[in-house]
């Protein structure tokens, strides 16, 4: 901080102000300026204060921010190429005030022509959840750097990336929902995604990503009518079942039953897969804590139909009419199906030969006719 004081007490003619600000922080500064090996030439001064570890500034409250940028994972990132002051608008000369935060916008929008992705992404977050609350003030509420990144942004195909499917709930909305998370980890998807199998869906494959609205509104996924069309996503995937050695006939089943049927025909109240399920909780039917497990069944299904008592827990679920392990439902379905095919082919054949009748009397008057 010596040189910003020294600059101020420097008079020279305007003319020559920057080159003599260049010299005297190059020659208070030399040491650092190895640091724009790490860095594009143009930020180099930048990175004389902002590559210190220690660089910060003391907020209200006494809380420290640290304004230290590590100059090798800025260059590795998707802005490393680009000035600071491509972002940081409002620091066109050094030293600077105190900036303002980012707008991602000024270069994230459609028909830009800086050559940033042409999305639709800011509109989505405008109108979700986080976007009307950070509209409305609320200092909790994340903005896209919250989520992505500020210098150190990576493609979400790069494991080291926040956005990489197996570090988003750790890594992102865990920042926040802490609570959640912690009981998502332990659930059949977040333990399978710990494990690496990266087919396990995490929170923004639920939730959304840039549109996330609250559950009670209708374009959400999770509403109680779109929670059916969400989780097929992965259910009725043939191949991701098939990695996580699970049938897909459930969500065809579903759709067949009572429920799936009302749901379809636009009932909300009726049961919906996180009904049964359970939502960030979700575990195997054989772990004592599930709640299909059979020792919590009746008080599952009871949440919906009260007086449910154990006998429930007899029944099967998810059945398949077809298949005889279906029990007497298998006959059941079989003798209907049998009877109605009966049914119909004698109401045919019947149809046929009334038919037959008609045309042959309709001959003979014609025949009695000419006579």
């Amino acid at each position: 901080m010596l040189g910003l004081l020294l600059l101020r007490r420097v008079r020279i003619s305007p003319g020559r102000t920057e080159r003599a600000g260049g010299f005297l922080l190059a020659l208070l500064f030399g040491p650092f300026l190895q640091l724009s090996t790490a860095t594009t030439q143009p930020n180099a001064r930048c990175f004389l204060c902002h590559a210190k570890p220690n660089f910060h500034v003391i907020q209200e409250g006494g809380r420290i921010k640290s304004l230290y940028v590590d100059g090798v994972k800025y260059q590795n990132s998707l802005h490393g190429k680009l000035e600071c002051t491509a972002c940081h608008v409002d620091a066109p000369a050094i030293p600077h005030r105190a900036l303002r935060q980012v707008n991602c916008v000024q270069c994230h929008y459609e028909a830009n022509i800086v050559g940033a992705p042409q999305t639709i992404k800011y509109r989505q977050y405008k109108e979700s959840v986080h976007g009307k609350a950070h509209e409305k003030g609320d200092p909790r509420a994340p903005i896209c750097q919250d989520c992505h990144g500020d210098h150190d942004i990576r493609p979400p195909a790069d494991s080291t990336s926040t956005m990489y499917r197996k570090n988003i709930a750790h890594d992102v909305c865990a920042q926040c929902h802490v609570e959640i998370y912690r009981v998502y980890r332990e659930s059949v998807h977040g333990v399978a995604l710990a494990a690496g199998k990266l087919d396990s869906p995490t929170c923004t494959d639920c939730h959304g990503e840039h549109s996330i609205f609250p559950a009670t509104d209708p374009r959400s996924s999770i509403y109680p009518k779109n929670v059916v069309k969400t989780c097929p996503r992965c259910h009725a995937a043939e191949a991701i079942m098939r990695r996580a050695g699970l049938p897909t006939e459930p969500v065809t089943t579903y759709k067949e039953s009572f429920h799936g049927v009302a749901s379809e025909y636009g009932m909300t109240t009726v049961a919906d897969c996180a009904s049964c399920h359970g939502f960030h909780d979700i575990r195997p039917s054989s772990d004592p804590k599930s709640s299909i497990n059979k020792a919590h069944l009746a008080a599952t299904c009871g949440r919906c139909h009260p007086g449910a008592g154990s006998k429930i827990t007899e029944g099967k679920i998810h059945v398949e009419p077809e298949k005889k392990e279906a029990g007497i439902v298998y006959y059941v379905y079989n003798f209907f199906r049998y009877i109605t095919f009966t049914v119909f082919t004698l109401l045919a054949a019947h149809m046929i030969l009334d038919l037959r009748v008609g045309v042959r009397d309709r001959r003979a008057r014609k025949a009695g006719n000419r006579g």
